[in-house]
């Protein structure tokens, strides 16, 4: 089964369609990267476990510090049992 191909105009749409898709994810990414740079700097000289509130998209968001540890994702890889 093949696919009909799209006209010029189809072609024009689809691209721009691609590209506003494009640049709202670089947006989100950006909103998400300011974010997690608040969160952070709101618990900058804090201790682990201490009380913080931060606002996002004027909401006040209460929460603590935490450390959070992630693992290598060369970690996950399937491991193979050597048999001697």
């Amino acid at each position: 089964m093949q696919r009909e191909q799209l006209t010029p105009e189809q072609r024009a749409e689809w691209q721009a369609k691609r590209e506003q898709r494009s640049e709202k994810r670089e947006q989100m990414r950006e909103e998400h990267q300011a974010q997690r740079a608040q969160i952070e700097k709101a618990c900058q000289g804090k201790r682990t476990g201490e009380r913080v509130s931060i606002q996002l998209n004027n909401r006040v968001i209460e929460g603590s510090c935490e450390i959070r540890f992630t693992p290598d994702q060369s970690q996950f890889k399937r491991q193979t049992n050597a048999t001697t």
